[in-house]
């Protein structure tokens, strides 16, 4: 994937962030792969993290358009703060590099009027005028409609049948 690099308002050098960064496609939000990314400001101010996220199938399907996903939450409580979508530019390339560098907002409320049904919430990503679903937890699609099973620790956050968010503290695959 390449580097990221990220700014925080003032007021805000103790919170604790995790970025949880999905390569997806536009088609149906396919999970290719992902990583997760702890960011203390105090601690990782000038850190710029390189990451690596891969296809799922080689040679990756070039009829698909591909977006690196950007969510943050907040550590101590594992609430939902804000999202980012990069777009891949071109897709025929073997390898993609990019350098991102993400505002967080001191909050992010940009509500929309895309139906996510009950399962969900219309939000716009930080950084396009692209809205899309924020699902609830245990919910997941374009418009929150697939419901997931997932079997983590009662404390921790399930993103997809496959990601889970760890409280502070605590670590582990569930």
């Amino acid at each position: 994937m390449g580097t990221l690099n990220s700014v925080l308002p003032l007021g805000n050098s103790q919170a604790i962030f995790v970025f949880v960064l999905t390569l997806i496609d536009d088609e149906d939000q396919h999970i290719n792969s992902y990583d997760q990314i702890e960011y203390l400001l105090v601690r990782d101010c000038n850190t710029k993290f390189n990451l690596y996220l891969l296809f799922s199938t080689r040679p990756k399907n070039l009829s698909k358009n591909y977006n690196i996903r950007i969510d943050a939450f907040k550590k101590v409580s594992l609430a939902y703060h804000a999202s980012w979508l990069f777009p891949i530019q071109f897709p025929f390339l073997p390898v993609h590099r990019m350098a991102l560098q993400i505002n967080i907002p001191i909050q992010s409320i940009n509500k929309c009027s895309i139906n996510c049904g009950i399962h969900g919430q219309c939000l716009k990503y930080e950084n396009t005028e692209t809205y899309f679903c924020h699902c609830d937890y245990g919910w997941s699609g374009h418009r929150c409609t697939n419901q997931d099973v997932c079997y983590c620790s009662s404390d921790s956050l399930c993103l997809s049948t496959s990601i889970f968010l760890c409280p502070l503290n605590k670590f582990g695959p569930r």
